[in-house]
């Protein structure tokens, strides 16, 4: 029994040293370089980079899961979310909604603003230009007043040229009223000074 074990076992090696020397087909890989990726009985094999039909590498030794993927000459890099910005310039973006945004004094250049109403503070004067345009029809023909006859003020009063339409405001110095006391001053009178309760020459 031992001896007809031992002759199918020398049948059997002498059978694989038949196929080796005659040319059989042998196990093939998988392994690659940089370029090629090798596989497969009959060798075959696939390219590696980007380009159509080609397999990628990773090709980042510090790459690790939730990172963006970037493609390089190489294969694929890992990109973590600092990283993702600067590739696309908006390393210098915060991420703030305009619901919530305050302002900033970054801003240096507007655009034109065709709508909505300013409701900040008063515009210096050295920020308005000297050749602006302004339509008159649409300025107000009232203006706010309040009631004020406790200072000891000299107030100018203002007159106009004309009775109506658009006028240019005027005041004289020597015509000038004190809401404390009530006393009006100017230089002269014209008038019989019927109605005047107090006359002093």
């Amino acid at each position: 029994m031992f001896k007809k074990l031992s002759m199918v076992l020398v049948i059997l090696f002498m059978s694989v040293l038949s196929m080796v020397a005659i040319g059989a087909p042998q196990p093939i890989g998988p392994y690659y370089n940089d370029s090629v990726f090798i596989y497969g009985n009959d060798g075959l094999s696939l390219n590696i980079g980007i380009s159509d039909g080609y397999i990628l590498k990773v090709d980042d030794a510090d790459a690790v899961v939730d990172d963006y993927c970037k493609l390089t000459a190489n294969g694929v890099v890992g990109r973590e979310y600092s990283e993702v910005k600067t590739d696309l310039s908006l390393n210098n973006v915060e991420n703030t909604a305009l619901t919530t945004w305050t302002g900033s004094e970054s801003i240096t250049t507007l655009g034109t603003i065709g709508t909505g109403t300013w409701e900040g503070t008063a515009i210096a004067d050295g920020f308005i230009p000297n050749d602006i345009t302004i339509d008159l029809a649409t300025l107000a023909t009232n203006f706010t007043c309040i009631d004020n006859e406790n200072e000891d003020l000299d107030c100018l009063l203002i007159f106009v040229d004309g009775a109506t339409g658009s006028q240019g405001g005027e005041t004289d110095g020597d015509l000038h009223y004190n809401p404390l006391s009530g006393t009006l001053t100017a230089p002269k009178f014209s008038g019989d000074g019927s109605e005047l309760t107090t006359f002093k020459m």
